[in-house]
């Protein structure tokens, strides 16, 4: 069974924090973090990036003083309809 994670935005001001600072600011093992998933920048101006945390590690939900929150779903996207080639 594949492990299920959830969206977490973490808050880092400066540059583009890597997993192991998003797995500290968060609380976490760096172990517990998605790591091809990454950091990826939300509003990186306001030093906003999410991450995918694995569901059994995340936290309950909550906005902490530094601005981090989560835990959010991140349900799978497809299309609609037939794809290109089929009848």
């Amino acid at each position: 069974m594949a492990d299920l994670f959830v969206l977490m935005m973490i808050v880092s001001a400066g540059r583009v924090p890597d997993l192991a600072r998003a797995a500290s600011l968060l609380g976490v093992n760096a172990s517990e973090m998605d790591a091809t998933f990454g950091v990826v920048p939300i509003d990186p101006e306001n030093g906003k990036y999410a991450v995918q945390v694995r569901a059994s590690a995340a936290t309950d939900p909550r906005k902490s003083a530094d601005g981090s929150s989560g835990p959010y779903s991140n349900p799978r996207i497809e299309g609609f309809g037939p794809k290109d080639g089929d009848q």
